[in-house]
């Protein structure tokens, strides 16, 4: 059973309902310990005495809550479409006839379903409604089922939280650096004002992929830009230090197909 949020685990302890809890082996007590306290919940041990010294660990149920905790942590801070929720690989319409296509979609559910030991990332660049942000949605998804973290923007709307509330720039960078997979879509869509030695969103995208390239976790990016405009949209100073750096942490790949959204519209014309 899959506990969704803080207040659904509240409900399940106060109903006496603990299916949910995950009942992984934890450290047997040595010989010698004294247990000092149960858990009236789960009957895992939280307090015991060790070679004369009072110790504490955190039970099954704690452990849960503190999952639940950052998972919903990441949520809150992501700024993602409405409906990406609803993105998931078993929903995907592939072009059967697409070898490409069918090739990228295969691989990218076992990234998903391989993740805690895949440390690369991913760069999807093609055209407008090729399907990149709906299966970077796939991934991401797949892996908050799996109780991966995951924390999703464009830099556009990331520019605007920021300029809104200075102080959340704090609060997402720690989110960039602590999360397991961080995703950020459109990359290159966002404005960026290089006019009279203006440097302001130059500098937060060097951080932000700096801090992400320091913790050496993994990041999925979308785009429509080629590689010589992205190249050039990443420039910090005439400098590609942020594109190279991607391109270390990221396996490149291209949606190399018609927009899907320009052929369901065609077949919907050629119905009526």
């Amino acid at each position: 059973m899959c506990v969704t949020s803080i207040k659904e685990l509240a409900e399940k302890i106060k109903n006496n309902d603990f299916d949910f809890i995950e009942r992984k082996p934890v450290e047997v007590l040595e010989n010698g310990d004294i247990i000092l306290k149960k858990c009236e919940i789960c009957g895992e041990v939280t307090e015991y005495k060790h070679q004369g010294y009072d110790m504490s660990r955190d039970c099954a149920c704690m452990r849960s809550y503190r999952k639940q905790a950052r998972l919903k942590r990441f949520k809150d801070l992501s700024i993602i479409d409405r409906n990406a929720g609803s993105n998931i690989f078993s929903n995907a319409e592939i072009d059967k006839s697409n070898t490409e296509e069918r090739k990228i979609y295969q691989e990218l559910y076992k990234y998903a379903e391989d993740f805690s030991i895949e440390k690369h990332g991913y760069i999807f660049a093609g055209g407008v409604g090729t399907g990149k942000t709906f299966l970077a949605n796939c991934v991401c998804n797949m892996l908050n089922e799996r109780g991966f973290s995951v924390l999703s923007f464009s830099l556009g709307a990331y520019f605007n939280r920021i300029r809104k509330n200075i102080d959340e720039e704090e609060s997402f960078i720690s989110a960039v650096k602590d999360v397991d997979l961080l995703f950020i879509d459109d990359l290159g869509s966002e404005y960026i004002n290089r006019e009279n030695g203006k440097m302001w969103a130059e500098e937060k995208i060097f951080r932000l992929f700096d801090e992400r390239y320091r913790a050496g976790k993994p990041i999925v990016i979308t785009t429509n830009l080629k590689v010589g405009e992205l190249k050039e949209h990443l420039k910090i100073n005439g400098v590609n230090k942020v594109y190279d750096r991607l391109l270390e942490m990221c396996k490149y790949v291209e949606f190399n197909w018609q927009s899907k959204r320009k052929l369901k519209l065609q077949r919907l014309y050629n119905k009526s």
